[in-house]
């Protein structure tokens, strides 16, 4: 069967317009093809002359790849009852698959998508079972939430994971927070600040008394006024922050990023990756446009563009520099879409991101190993999946309490 005939039939299934005639030919396909190892090889060719696809939705394309894979009768029933038991059961089925299976399920998921829940890369083809000793233990880490802390003008803190409903009142002005998400509603009239700040392991959303959305990512914060008074917008953020900004041509943006840049705003779309320990400040333009301040350097970007700031930014144009190709934007916004995307990323670049979703200390025994990863995984697994899942790139792990433990 031809690769466009392939990717015709799994387009036209995953979107419930295949006729009967298609279905059966899909699945007949597949159940010839289950022992081939050239079956890997030829999707993810498929898969790289497949445009991304912005509106991924996580959720949807697992219950898609469990349904493809329940039909092909290469699963089992599912166990798990806890809240994350419709996203682990997808991932659990793929584990129970023999290797040439966990294959196909990662490569399906890429021909309909880019954007994938997993990969897997430098996969042993053995056709051995994979290891299920960490689903088996007790010592395990539960993923990353909805929590935050919101510190008002007085110093007084709220833990927004506890409270809910209309936490402030203050004149006219509302703060209601609900389901993970932190809103202003009416006018305060005046300049008070709120700090909205996430821990490791936390992630929240905001909406700005002027209708901009913001989202942060694990170990983050934004301060910023209860109402927006005279000719500007300004906050303050530190870690990573996705804006989403209202736009108001008399009064811009201004958003001012761990005391050392600044991004000029009317109205667009765009995160700024600032964690103290990547050195850099990385501000990616998804729509619009922006100015971005550095010491006495400033550069416009425009939507594919990436803007960094840093020791890495360059001799030419030290301190401050532009990447105008090459950028994966569904990778950078990978966290605000609740996957991890280890696209061509190192080891440290791995745990570090392991390290603030599941706050957790990751420790290395020996040299670090030299291993680049590539793929997606969603982040509402337990630790112990996830590292299961990274295993297969020859690296070896351990959790020790919270410590993950890297080993050669």
């Amino acid at each position: 069967m031809s690769s466009d005939r392939i990717n015709y039939l799994v387009r036209s299934y995953a979107a419930n317009s295949a006729t009967e005639e298609e279905v059966e030919e899909l699945f007949a396909w597949l159940r010839r093809r289950e022992g081939d190892e050239t079956l890997h090889d030829e999707l993810e060719k498929m898969a790289a002359a497949t445009a991304p696809d912005q509106d991924y939705d996580p959720a949807y394309w697992e219950s898609f790849i469990a349904k493809v894979l329940d039909k092909t009768g290469k699963t089992g029933q599912p166990a798990e009852s806890d809240k994350n038991a419709e996203a682990y059961t997808a991932v659990r089925k793929i584990y129970g698959l023999r290797k040439s299976w966990l294959h196909y399920a990662a490569a399906v998921l890429i021909c309909i998508s880019t954007a994938v829940a997993v990969i897997l890369v430098n996969r042993n083809r053995s056709g051995e079972p994979m290891a299920d000793g960490y689903r088996q233990s007790t010592n395990d880490v539960l993923p990353g939430r909805e929590r935050a802390t919101l510190t008002l003008a007085n110093g007084e803190t709220i833990q927004l994971d506890i409270a809910q409903g209309a936490i402030v009142k203050q004149g006219n002005l509302s703060v209601i927070n609900r389901n993970g998400r932190l809103d202003y509603e009416g006018r305060a009239n005046n300049a008070q600040h709120h700090t909205l700040s996430t821990p490791n392991g936390g992630q929240y959303q905001l909406r700005l008394p002027d209708g901009t959305n913001v989202w942060l990512n694990a170990a983050s914060s934004i301060s910023y006024p209860v109402d927006f008074i005279g000719a500007e917008r300004r906050v303050a953020v530190k870690g990573e922050v996705y804006f989403e900004v209202a736009k108001d041509i008399k009064r811009p943006f201004r958003v001012d990023v761990d005391d050392r840049s600044t991004v000029e705003v009317l109205g667009t779309h765009f995160n700024i990756n600032s964690y103290a320990d990547d050195g850099d400040i990385k501000t990616t333009l998804l729509e619009g446009s922006i100015k971005v301040i550095s010491d006495d350097k400033q550069v416009v970007i425009k939507p594919g563009q990436q803007a960094v700031s840093g020791a890495s930014a360059g001799a030419s144009t030290p301190g401050l520099k532009v990447i105008d190709s090459g950028i994966d934007i569904v990778q950078v916004m990978a966290w605000k879409n609740g996957l991890f995307n280890f696209e061509q990323a190192d080891l440290k670049t791995v745990m570090a991101q392991l390290g603030r979703w599941y706050d957790i200390d990751v420790k290395y025994e020996g040299n670090v190993p030299d291993r680049i990863f590539r793929g997606k995984i969603t982040r509402d697994l337990k630790l112990s999946q996830v590292i299961s899942i990274l295993e297969d790139v020859e690296v070896k792990f351990r959790i020790e309490g919270r410590t993950l433990v890297v080993m050669p």
